[in-house]
C-alpha cells in the first residue's frame, strides 16, 4: 500500500476516494491534505535553511506545493 513507492500523493488519494483503504469522508482527507502541505512545507524550509540566498525561490516553492495541495484538495474532496 503506502510501501509502493510508485504510489505517490495523487495515486494514493484517488486510492482512497475509491475505498480501498475503507470509508474516507472530506473532512478526513482535507486534514490529511493540511498535514501533507504543512510537513512539505517544513521540509522547504529546513533545507533551505542552509541557502538565504535562494529565498525568492525557495518562496516559490511554497507557493507551487501550496497550489498544488489546493488543487489536489478541490479534485479529491470538493465542496458538498
Amino acid at each position: 500500500m503506502l510501501e509502493d513507492p510508485g504510489l505517490g500523493l495523487e495515486g494514493f488519494l484517488r486510492r482512497a476516494v475509491g475505498g480501498e483503504f475503507g470509508p474516507v469522508g472530506r473532512e478526513e482527507l482535507l486534514e490529511f491534505l493540511h498535514q501533507v502541505q504543512q510537513d512539505t512545507i517544513a521540509g522547504i524550509y529546513t533545507r533551505a535553511s542552509a541557502h538565504a540566498e535562494a529565498a525568492e525561490e525557495i518562496e516559490r516553492l511554497v507557493e507551487e506545493r501550496r497550489e498544488r495541495i489546493a488543487a489536489l484538495a478541490a479534485r479529491y474532496a470538493p465542496q458538498p
